[in-house]
């Protein structure tokens, strides 16, 4: 029978959780694109709140597996309903693809990001 010490498993357990938390810290610290460019389409998930932040919507996207991109929206632009997001209120779109970067027409409080994950 093979005994292992009694730090075996639970440094081993640290170890991973400290390796995640590395991986998701990288993730969360994904620069926005530049402001004169854009991520189009793919959403399928959104997040609205008053005091949604554009960290918190990285956050959001480091966390969730299906997510490869994201969109911050601050207003939403042109007034108009979109998925749980009203017109004119904060909202977070997470993209489930990495479109190409195009030219920004909605103004500069939309920004996006497509966070490297591991």
């Amino acid at each position: 029978m093979l005994r292992l010490g009694p730090c075996f498993v639970s440094c081993a357990l640290a170890a991973v959780a400290g390796a995640v938390a590395v991986t998701n810290d990288a993730c969360s610290s994904t620069p926005f694109d530049p402001p004169q460019y854009v991520r189009n389409g793919h959403d399928y998930k959104s997040y609205n709140s008053s005091s949604l932040t554009a960290q918190d919507c990285l956050d959001l996207c480091c966390k969730d597996s299906e997510c490869q991109a994201l969109s911050y929206n601050n207003p939403q632009p042109g007034g108009h309903d979109y998925l749980t997001c009203t017109g004119g209120g904060v909202c977070c779109l997470l993209k489930n693809e990495v479109a190409p970067l195009t030219n920004n027409t909605y103004g500069p409080n939309v920004r996006t990001a497509a966070p490297q994950k591991p």
